[in-house]
């Protein structure tokens, strides 16, 4: 009786893992290397208010909220829509919106052909 649900169970529990992470790589939530999801841009009226890091928020430098990597990780963002990429050092934790995994400082966003009018653009990550 015991041996006949462990061999039904084993391949439910499979199953159930390769979905949900499956289920989280799509929706930007993986915990690799990569992550692809969706960036958005931190507001200018932020410049000079304190970062999770200590440092002062510049609108003017490489730099992004995350919620997971390390503070002082590098980053390579790549807009998904432009091909152009950047590198950014996560110095803030955020966004905390489900919908997005990056929240980009206005440079950065810059770098990568972000549009100041939308705000949001298809980004993937990579640690450096």
């Amino acid at each position: 009786k015991c041996s006949l649900l462990k061999s039904m169970l084993t391949p439910i529990i499979c199953l159930t893992v390769c979905l949900s992470t499956t289920y989280a790589q799509k929706n930007g939530k993986a915990t690799s290397k990569e992550q692809e999801g969706w960036a958005c841009m931190y507001s200018n009226n932020l410049h000079g208010g304190k970062t999770a890091s200590g440092e002062r928020f510049d609108i003017k430098k490489l730099t992004a909220a995350h919620l997971k990597y390390p503070l002082g990780t590098e980053v390579k963002v790549t807009n998904i829509n432009t091909g152009k990429s950047v590198v950014v050092k996560i110095n803030d934790r955020g966004p905390y919106s489900k919908k997005f995994i990056i929240d980009l400082s206005p440079a950065a966003a810059k770098k990568i052909g972000f549009s100041q009018r939308e705000g949001i653009t298809k980004v993937r990550l990579a640690k450096v």
